[in-house]
Parts: structure tokens; sequence; C-alpha cells
């Protein structure tokens, strides 16, 4: 019995090691995926240079340099997942950061059926704030996706307002899909929910990355 005991506390002794081992393969990969991207943007580059601007490659190249910015979007959220990446706290300007998503997000639209919408109000006259540009856009992506992936095959309108109300700065993404099963809502950013759809882990760690920039992030849903 003695024997088993020292076997299994040797064996937990050795979780945080492995967890931690595992953490840094993890990072040293995402690391090493973020160089490729700028290599490859670095090269996209001087093929719209060399290209002489011809309508056809500039498309391509566009094209191009919108996925290298998706997937670094993507292998950002493998280490915020991790809790390796530290917030990059700067003044930001929501609008530069809305005119990038929605770059982004219409280059991830199906050929027909979603309307994408951006709306800046009158009332956001100055939205700048104090956050991760970085992590931002990754929230958003997010956020958008989730709706193009309910409205993927049945239509509907996505709607992305920038507005302030009270001294807080409020970005809104709206979307016409069918709602949230209450069941669902009462879970929603506390826990990992996942479906057909997906894992499950987005909206929680989108939560956890707002929460942790000081900010707040709520659902409202007519089911």
């Amino acid at each position: 019995d003695r024997k088993v005991l020292a076997q299994a506390e040797t064996s937990e002794d050795h979780v945080p090691y492995a967890v931690e081992q595992y953490k840094n393969f993890i990072a040293s990969v995402a690391h090493s995926l973020k160089g490729e991207l700028g290599h490859i943007k670095f090269a996209a580059d001087n093929m719209l240079e060399l290209s002489q601007d011809q309508t056809e490659a500039k498309d391509e190249y566009e094209s191009i340099s919108r996925s290298c910015d998706y997937a670094y979007l993507l292998l950002q959220r493998v280490t915020n997942f991790l809790d390796m990446s530290v917030p990059q706290l700067e003044l930001v300007d929501l609008r530069e950061i809305l005119a990038e998503v929605e770059s982004l997000s219409r280059n991830r639209l199906p050929s027909k059926g979603i309307e994408l919408r951006f709306i800046t109000e009158e009332s956001a006259k100055a939205p700048l704030i104090v956050g991760d540009n970085t992590q931002i856009k990754l929230v958003l992506q997010e956020l958008i996706d989730n709706a193009i992936t309910e409205l993927r095959g049945k239509g509907g309108v996505i709607e992305v307002f920038l507005k302030q109300s009270r001294g807080k700065t409020i970005v809104l993404v709206k979307d016409t899909g069918k709602g949230i099963p209450k069941e669902v809502k009462a879970k929603l950013f506390k826990e990992q929910i996942s479906s057909k759809k997906g894992s499950g882990w987005g909206l929680y760690l989108c939560y956890r990355t707002i929460k942790n920039l000081g900010g707040d992030l709520k659902l409202q849903s007519v089911k």
C-alpha cells in the first residue's frame, strides 16, 4: 500500500511539470507560426510591388493578407487560453479596430444570404479606450464569426454598432438568429458549452479576455 501511495504521489508531482512543458511547447509552436505568417505577408508585399499593382494581383494579395491576419488572431486565441499572453495596454481607437475587423469579416462571409453592417453612432465622437489592440480584435472577430455560423444557410443580418452612453464606450454585435435557449444562457461565459457548431470555448475566452482588460461582456437574447 505504501508503494502504491508513493507512486501516486510521484505521479501527481509530475502533473504540474508536464502541464508546464506542454504550455511551453504550444507557446514555441505558436511563436514559430507567427513568424512564418510574417514571412508570408512580407513575400506577398514583394509580389504586389513586382506585379505593378495589377488589379487581379492586388485582389489576390488582399485575400492572402486577410487570411494571414485571421490566422494570427487564431494563434493569439491559443496563447490567451494558456494564459501566456499578457495584455499590451495602450490607447486604441475602436473605429480603426472595427475597420480592420470589418475587412477580415467580409472576406469570410458566404457568397450570398448574410448582410453585414458596421454602424458608428453620432454619440461615439472619440471612441478611444485603453486596451490591447490584438485581443479586442480577437473578441470582436469571434463574436461576428459566431453570428455568421448561426446564419449560414439561413441568411440574415449582422449589425455591429459603436456608441457611447453614460461615459462608457459600447460595441454591440447583433444578429437575426433564432436566439439562445434559457438553459444555455445561464451557463454562457461561465464554462465551456459544446454544440454541433463548435467546441464552446470561444465565448468563454471572449468573456475572460474582456474582463481581464477591465471591460464587461453581456448577452441579450430573445428565444
